[in-house]
Parts: C-alpha cells; structure tokens; sequence
C-alpha cells in the first residue's frame, strides 16, 4: 500500500472511533445519599438517589424493612435516647449499587 491509501485507512478509522465514542453514553454510577433529622419520638430519614429508576431498598439495623423499598423516605417511632442503625441501598438495572449509612437518635423534639 502506498502513503496515500494508508492515510485514507487512518482517517477513516480515526473517524468511526470518534463517532462510535460520541454516540455512545457514558454511564453513571449510581449514587445514594441519606439524611436523618431528629422528629419528635420517630427517626426519620430521606434519601436522594440517582437514577431515579433505581431501587432503593432500605435496612434498619441490618434488617431488610420492604415496606419502604423504592421510596425515598422511612420513619418509625421511637423511644427517646435510642440509636439504630439506617442504611439505604441503591441499585440500578445493570445491578451495580450505592449505599449510605447513618445512626440517627430518636430525640423528643422537633427542631
């Protein structure tokens, strides 16, 4: 092959690597993040998570609590001075997942 060909065969692969690069999306992990703020006799968490279709399961110390998955938010009553451990787990349609952990006090006040 001569110089002339070989550039035409670079240019040409140059360009599709660009194009095929450019159409391609770049994906995004997901994320979590979790809040918890002191409600009068209740803990009381909100979690903001992407993608929005993700799953968002929630854990309380330890333990899967259903009743709460795919929304953004958990609360439960609770005794004054007690400490529990909230977790809430994000995982997207390609499996990869987030997680975000805190230990909220049940306080007997609203701030």
């Amino acid at each position: 092959m001569n110089r002339t060909v070989w550039r035409a065969v670079a240019g040409t692969a140059i360009a599709a690597a660009a194009v095929t690069t450019l159409a391609t999306p770049a994906y995004a992990a997901p994320t979590a993040s979790l809040v918890c703020e002191p409600t009068a006799h209740y803990w009381s968490c909100n979690a903001d998570s992407t993608p929005n279709t993700a799953t968002v399961q929630w854990y309380i110390a330890g333990q899967l609590d259903a009743a709460f998955t795919n929304r953004n938010d958990w609360y439960r009553s609770c005794s004054t001075g007690y400490r529990i451990k909230v977790t809430v787990v994000v995982t997207d349609e390609t499996g990869a997942s987030a997680s975000a952990t805190r230990y909220p006090i049940c306080s007997s006040y609203t701030p």
